[in-house]
C-alpha cells in the first residue's frame, strides 16, 4: 500500500512471504524511498495515531503489521475497516512520513 506496488514485488525486496520483522520493513521502505522516525514508539491510548503509521499488534498466539491512515486500518489479512480488528491490541506505534 504505502509503495503503491503489488505484494508480490514487496515480497521480492524483502526475501520472504513468511513472518517479518522490522529490519524487513526498514528494508522495503528504504528500497522505496519512504521516509519514517527513527524508532517505533510504544502506544499510548490516550494519544491519536499519527495520520501515517505502521502498528504492531498481538492477536491471540501471533503478532501482526498492519497499517493506519487517516482513521482507516489496513490490514493484510482482515481487510479494511475503521476500527482495529477486536482481538488485535496495539502495541507499538511507527510513524510513516507522508509523502
Amino acid at each position: 500500500m504505502l509503495a503503491d506496488v503489488s505484494v508480490d514485488e514487496v515480497i521480492g525486496v524483502i526475501g520472504t512471504d513468511k513472518g517479518t520483522n522490522k529490519q524487513d520493513l526498514k528494508k522495503a521502505l528504504d528500497y522505496y524511498g519512504i521516509r519514517y522516525a527513527p524508532k517505533s514508539v510504544k502506544y499510548d491510548l490516550e494519544k491519536p495515531l499519527p495520520d501515517l503509521c505502521i502498528i504492531r499488534m498481538k492477536l491471540p498466539g501471533y503478532g501482526h503489521w498492519g497499517v493506519f491512515y487517516k482513521g482507516l486500518y489496513y490490514d493484510p489479512e482482515f481487510g479494511v475497516s475503521n476500527q482495529c480488528h477486536k482481538a488485535a491490541r496495539i502495541f507499538q506505534v511507527w510513524e510513516i512520513y507522508c509523502q
